[in-house]
């Protein structure tokens, strides 16, 4: 919306979390101010937001990121710098190799690249572990799983289980219309279908235990740290390849 607005001549400007691939996207062209994960601060974000959309209605020309609190985007503007760009660039080298503190004038954030695992065996004879980001808890929520913005995962036994019962099993995720798979959790954890081909001989197993979070909010430092704590799980207990079902 702020973009095709500012297409059209109409000031905008918005507030995401740094990490929301919405900045990442439309950075460059749309003003936006950078929040925190909780709205606690949310005061400091509109008063932010109001200084900026002011100044655009004004006509007035917004300085550099760092001086207006929205991130940088990547964009340089003609101007006059007291020592030309060759000197500026040998001293960022000469602080950067004695260890003394610089800024760059062009900072470069490349999303994170992460080449895929490639399985390598016979799956006939492989235990399959099962992961959902879906906010997957028994009935209840007992250990109070959070809706979003997830910071720890959870585990339950399966064992002995041929599917997910809905009376037994309920989403809470609250990136999504939860009725449907309340009504078959399977959808978001697939116990039945795995199980089918554990009789047929196509896997050579099931681990008895499921991984569960809320895939919604949660940023990437807490993701990265939720999937290794799973992953270092699913090592110790023998599981070389597992399904997870995103939402």
């Amino acid at each position: 919306m702020c973009a095709i607005a500012q297409d059209t001549g109409i000031p905008a400007v918005t507030a995401m979390y740094p990490e929301n691939p919405g900045v990442l996207e439309w950075g460059r062209q749309v003003y936006v101010v950078p929040t925190a994960e909780s709205p606690a601060a949310m005061a400091d974000y509109v008063e932010a937001m109001a200084r900026l959309a002011l100044k655009q209605a004004r006509g007035e020309e917004l300085g550099p990121a760092a001086e207006e609190g929205y991130p940088p985007r990547g964009i340089r503007k003609p101007g006059l710098r007291e020592h030309r760009g060759s000197q500026r660039a040998v001293d960022m080298l000469a602080a950067r190799l004695h260890g003394r503190p610089f800024e760059t004038e062009l900072p470069i954030e490349m999303p994170e690249q992460v080449t895929p695992a490639v399985f390598e065996g016979d799956l006939a004879s492989t235990t399959i572990g099962l992961i959902t980001c879906g906010g997957l808890v028994p009935k209840g929520n007992p250990d109070r799983l959070v809706r979003g913005g997830a910071t720890n995962y959870l585990s339950y036994s399966i064992a002995g289980l041929n599917t997910m019962s809905a009376d037994a099993w309920e989403s809470v995720h609250r990136g999504f219309y939860t009725g449907i798979v309340n009504e078959e959790p399977n959808y978001i954890l697939p116990l039945d279908v795995i199980r089918d081909m554990q009789a047929a001989g196509e896997i050579g197993g099931v681990l008895d235990t499921l991984f569960t979070t809320s895939g919604v909010g949660t940023a990437v430092a807490d993701a990265k740290n939720i999937g290794a704590g799973i992953a270092r799980e699913l090592k110790e207990a023998g599981v070389r390849a597992a399904v997870m079902v995103a939402t």
